[in-house]
């Protein structure tokens, strides 16, 4: 038995519209009638409160502006200074201008004033000095905002007179504001500030400080010899410097030193060890000698050797007697050339070798060895500098200076007697010289070869075969007849048959 679902249908009567009893646009809430758009205790809804220092509009709660606000498009303004809402929302000030008191007016400079709709710079402006409603008088101008007596800027008024307050040192930087007296100088006036504008003889300022002058006395100041900083020092070969009417000068020479020609600014400028006319002291002169100038040498005269000669045996009468040419005093007085297997000769005062010993080379140019090389037998120098023995398979000497074979590699003979291609002969593989030079491999009815130094067979003639395997008898089988290695080894042919060209018959 099967039960059938059936629809469940709901029945509603109709609901009748029950007129609204509060004007069009409002709502009642709590049997009030109220504008849902505009009331804060029920804004949008019923019972949706806006909090304080907010209102309702548009159904929404928003801040509330301040006294001095004004709400447009939503958003707080303050219509006295914004120049998109100047006065009122969307009033906007054009280019040029600015909002002041809620009305457009032109944006001045910072250094003037708006009057009467002008810009004025009223710290200048004889109709508006000061401030919009001044006006100077005849014969006056404005000057830093106050009216004064018509002088010639950049004059004022002292007094009856027009005078520059930023250079007169009688009205410095105000009228009678005289500047001076200045120690040791005299007082100026730049730029409405007292300076020293210049100093006494043998002073200066060096602090830049007006109120003590011109402070510093140069004349003998060894820190300040003649201006400000500056130092005599005990350079310049001066043990003790001094300052005489501001110049650095002299008071005592390090040792060794002296100042001959007296002039303070040089310092000490003779060395007395070196000077061959102030030698020892000044004014003492050192002479010429044999081959040599004047010189001075520890404050004592000595000769100076002209080039290529010396004074060896120390002897300063007979000056310079050596000729440093010579291979025994070369270049000085103590360099004799000497070195092996050599001659030696001096030229510009260096050694250098003249000829070597036979047999012998000077390689590497060098005259301390000499002739250091046995260019008669040395493999890597043979019979001349730099003359390598290097021979194809062989191990070189030098034979009286030429390359020579001293041992062949093995495998390989010289069998040419010709050292220059040293052992050109492989033995082991040459069937002209198999084993050693001259042994040349000759076969029966074969073509000999030859390896690791034994002769072998390359190939048999043809109708030939090496059917022993002994190749020193060579390919010893007549295979067209040879009736047990008929056509080829061990081929026989029966007892009924003939062997005929290779062939069994």
């Amino acid at each position: 038995m099967r039960t059938l679902a059936l629809p469940l249908v709901l029945v509603f009567a109709a609901c009748s519209p029950v007129a609204s009893p509060c004007p069009s646009g409002q709502q009642t809430c709590a049997g009030q009638c109220v504008e849902l758009a505009s009331d804060s205790a029920n804004c949008g809804a019923c019972g949706t409160v806006c909090a304080a220092g907010s209102s309702c509009v548009a159904s929404a709660c928003i801040a509330a502006c301040a006294a001095n606000e004004l709400r447009c498009s939503g958003t707080c303004v303050t219509p006295l200074t914004d120049p998109d809402h100047c006065g009122s929302c969307s009033t906007v000030c054009g280019l040029g201008t600015h909002c002041a008191n809620g009305a457009c007016v032109p944006s001045c400079a910072s250094d003037q004033t708006l009057c009467s709709g002008q810009c004025t710079t009223t710290a200048s402006d004889d109709e508006h000095c000061g401030s919009c409603t001044t006006a100077c008088g005849a014969g006056q101008h404005c000057v830093v905002s106050s009216c004064a007596a018509s002088c010639t800027a950049p004059q004022q008024l002292c007094g009856t007179a027009c005078v520059n307050l930023t250079t007169d040192s009688q009205h410095c930087g105000a009228c009678n504001t005289p500047c001076g007296p200045v120690a040791h100088g005299t007082a100026g006036c730049s730029a409405s500030t007292c300076h020293v504008a210049a100093c006494d003889l043998g002073f200066v300022d060096a602090d830049g400080q007006y109120a003590n002058g011109c402070e510093l006395d140069v004349r003998t100041d060894l820190a300040n010899c003649g201006g400000a900083g500056v130092v005599c020092t005990a350079g310049a070969h001066v043990a003790t410097p001094a300052c005489v009417g501001g110049v650095c000068g002299v008071a005592t020479c390090a040792q060794g030193f002296a100042d001959c020609d007296g002039v303070p600014g040089n310092g000490c400028e003779v060395d007395l060890q070196t000077t061959p006319e102030h030698c020892g002291a000044c004014a003492t002169v050192c002479t010429a000698s044999p081959n040599a100038t004047a010189s001075c040498v520890a404050g004592q005269c000595a000769p100076a050797c002209q080039p290529g000669f010396g004074n060896c045996d120390g002897v300063e009468a007979n000056g310079c007697e050596t000729n440093l040419d010579s291979p025994s005093s070369c270049g000085s007085c103590t360099n004799a050339c000497s070195g092996p297997n050599a001659m030696f000769q001096c030229v510009s005062s260096a050694c250098q070798v003249a000829t070597c010993a036979q047999g012998f080379s000077d390689c590497d140019r060098s005259p301390t060895t000499g002739c250091e090389v046995h260019t008669a037998g040395d493999p890597l120098n043979c019979g001349t500098c730099g003359t390598i023995c290097n021979l194809n398979h062989a191990t070189a000497s030098c034979n009286q200076g030429r390359c020579a074979v001293a041992q062949c590699t093995q495998g390989f003979s010289d069998c040419n007697n010709q050292p220059a291609d040293g052992c050109e002969t492989s033995v082991i593989g040459d069937p002209s010289n198999c084993g050693a030079c001259g042994v040349v491999c000759a076969l029966n009815h074969a073509m000999a070869g030859c390896t690791q130094g034994q002769c072998t067979i390359a190939s048999c003639n043809p109708g030939s075969a090496d059917c022993d395997g002994l190749a020193l008898n060579g390919c010893e089988t007549n295979t067209l007849v040879d009736h047990t290695d008929c056509g080829s080894c061990n081929h026989g042919c029966a007892s009924n048959q003939n062997c005929v060209n290779g062939n069994c018959f």
